[in-house]
Order: structure tokens, then C-alpha cells, then sequence
């Protein structure tokens, strides 16, 4: 079970595909770095909203080939950056995703038929764990008047996230627009995932993604203050 919960903490990348970070105050110098930058939620955490109807054991067939996931806004508090607190604010999206081929009937997943498509299946987004990087090609983010662009490579399960009883991803990658101290520096998008909303939920995302007979809805689940944002 717990290799399961794990596989599919790694496939909940979609939600985030295109996150955007804005810091509104601090300053980050091109000298030297003497301190990795790090980010955490705080105040307005980010809500998911899967696709209609929802996240669900089964997912939803479709004569659709794509599919869209929504992410509201969300706060972070970079720390003490060139002497002021960074307050980065992620920004509204939607990500539209590839759905799963159907191959015939109920393959591979019940309800399916030739040339449907099938969408938002918790049990069809284990296995993703090191393509993840893909729905979050880049990330890009302000902190005062100084872009960033972090270009991802990598991606697994967020080791933190499980720690704390959460299910969560990390999405790796260097840093290709920034100061000069900071280019070509590792990089890493840590996002875990805490409440879950909707028809025949627990309130527990971890609990109902890793129930083999979940029969609820998952409609929307709470992106929570233990992710983060890291630069060294």
C-alpha cells in the first residue's frame, strides 16, 4: 500500500504545470551567494480543481484527448532577502493535460471504448514518478525586480511530504535566467498536498488516494504550507 500511495504521489504533478512565483519585496544581488533562497506557503495556500467531475478511482471517459486543471493563487514567504521579506504570490492557472488512449472495451479502464479518451484516474496516474517534470517544463518567479526561470529536468516523490503525512512531488532543475550569482544553480519545486474536497471524501487526500476502494469525488484538494521553493 505504501508503494502505491508513493507512485501516486509522484503522478500529482499535473495540477502545478505551469506555476508562476512573484515576490513582491527583497532584493537578490548578483555578487556572491552565500545563502540558498527558500520559499514556503504561507497565508492563501493553492486550491486544485481537477477536471469535471473530478478526481475519482476510475477517471472519466471522454471523447476528449485533453483535459484542464485549475490552480488558484497562492502566498510564500521567501525569508529575509537584501534585508526585507520576500511575499511571493503564485499565480491562477490552467494546465491542460494529455488524457489516457482507450484501447477497447474497459481498457484500460472501465468505461472505455475505441477512440475515447479517459481523464483524472487516481489509479491511472501511478507509474509517472520520473516523467513528471514534463507537465512543468520551466517555473518562473520575481523577487523584487529580478526574473527567474528555473528549466526542470528531474522530478520524484517528496520524501518531506510523506514524513508529514502528506502525499506530495518535487520537480528539479537548474536556474537559466536570473543574476549571475545565481545561474545555473540547482533548483527545486517541492508542492504537498493536504486536504481534499468533494462527494464521498475524507477531507484526507493522502487517506483517499491510497484507499484501493475509494468511491468518493475528489473535486478539490488544499496545496499545503509544508512545500516549498528552493534555489541554492
Amino acid at each position: 500500500m505504501i508503494r502505491k500511495i508513493l507512485l501516486i504521489a509522484s503522478a500529482i504533478a499535473i495540477p502545478l504545470g505551469a506555476t508562476a512565483v512573484t515576490a513582491v519585496n527583497g532584493s537578490t544581488s548578483a555578487g556572491a551567494v552565500s545563502v540558498p533562497i527558500v520559499c514556503h506557503p504561507t497565508g492563501t495556500l493553492g486550491v486544485v480543481t481537477w477536471a469535471a467531475p473530478g478526481l475519482t478511482l476510475g477517471g472519466t471517459v471522454s471523447a476528449s484527448p485533453t483535459s484542464s486543471t485549475t490552480t488558484t493563487a497562492q502566498t510564500l514567504n521567501c525569508g529575509a532577502l537584501g534585508g526585507g521579506t520576500a511575499a511571493a504570490r503564485t499565480g491562477a492557472t490552467a494546465i491542460v493535460t494529455s488524457s489516457t488512449v482507450c484501447t477497447g472495451p474497459n481498457l484500460p479502464l472501465p468505461g472505455c471504448a475505441a477512440g475515447l479518451y479517459n481523464h483524472s484516474s487516481i489509479s491511472g496516474l501511478a507509474g509517472n514518478s520520473g516523467t513528471l517534470w514534463n507537465s512543468l517544463p520551466t517555473v518562473s518567479w520575481k523577487i523584487g525586480t529580478t526574473n527567474y526561470t528555473m528549466s526542470s529536468s528531474s522530478s520524484n516523490t517528496a520524501a518531506g511530504c510523506i514524513a508529514l503525512g502528506e502525499i506530495g512531488f518535487t520537480i528539479h532543475g537548474t536556474i537559466t535566467t536570473g543574476p549571475a550569482a545565481r545561474m545555473g544553480h540547482a533548483a527545486k519545486y517541492v508542492a504537498c498536498f493536504s486536504t481534499d474536497a468533494g462527494p464521498g471524501t475524507t477531507g484526507s487526500f493522502t487517506a483517499d488516494l491510497g484507499n484501493p476502494t475509494f468511491g468518493g469525488t475528489i473535486v478539490t484538494a488544499v496545496l499545503s504550507a509544508n512545500g516549498k521553493l528552493r534555489v541554492a
